[in-house]
């Protein structure tokens, strides 16, 4: 299927990442025979919500949600932040049975 432009309403330099993964996955299920076109793609990623994915709650005061579940998430999750807004508090809540930074 090639190059695309797209505009994707998710924050965080992360979901650049699995824009491209979901792009690649919905590319190999369309050789495979899916009915797949450019424009749902497109129109898709266009469209996505994740909720609790660096999700603005508030701006004022600033809140930002984020359910990072592993080392990698929570390190995006920090750089995205510091991108966004140089500085920031962090509360963290967690599940003994994640490994989380």
């Amino acid at each position: 299927m090639g190059s695309y432009e797209l505009s994707i309403p998710l924050l965080g330099y992360f979901q650049l990442d699995n824009a491209a993964t979901a792009v690649a996955t919905l590319e190999v299920l369309a050789e495979k025979g899916f009915n797949i076109s450019r424009d749902s793609i497109t129109d898709g990623l266009g469209q996505v919500s994740w909720p609790g994915r660096f999700q603005i709650l508030s701006h004022h005061p600033l809140l930002v949600v984020d359910g990072a579940m592993n080392v990698e998430g929570a390190r995006g999750l920090k750089q995205s932040l510091v991108q966004y807004f140089g500085s920031f508090i962090r509360l963290k809540g967690r599940s003994p049975l994640n490994d989380y930074a």
